[in-house]
């Protein structure tokens, strides 16, 4: 698999109002919502190298030729979908950005020029 930088956005749940009056929010109730978004983070990372290899192995698909090109298609809008979604909620700013420029280059495709697979190999 290519090696792949993360770079993450800051957590701006800190940010968050911790003051008097209605908003008021309890510290430790935000330092426990902090420790857990931190967990699902870590994991995060593992289910991206999953995905990238995902993302991978069926742009390889498409090199061999003899798949049904409109199924492969599908499951690269797919996985692009879920980058996009996920790696969005946990921060991964750039990932889902590319993620959601391949997802919608591959809207609405069912086949793929040999350009077309050069974009999308450019994308993963």
């Amino acid at each position: 698999m290519s090696y792949v930088e993360l770079i993450k956005a800051p957590n701006n749940l800190r940010k968050a109002k911790i003051g008097e009056g209605k908003g008021k929010l309890d510290p430790a109730i935000i330092q426990r919502a902090e420790k857990a978004v931190e967990r699902i983070q870590r994991d995060h990372t593992e289910w991206i190298d999953e995905d990238l290899g995902a993302l991978e192995a069926t742009l390889a698909k498409l090199g061999a030729g003899k798949n049904d090109q409109a199924a492969v298609v599908k499951d690269l809008y797919r996985i692009s979908f879920d980058i996009k979604g996920s790696d969005g909620s946990f921060g991964f700013l750039i990932m889902s950005e590319v993620a959601a420029l391949l997802n919608e280059f591959l809207d609405n495709r069912t086949e793929l020029t040999a350009l077309d697979i050069n974009v999308v190999a450019s994308h993963v």
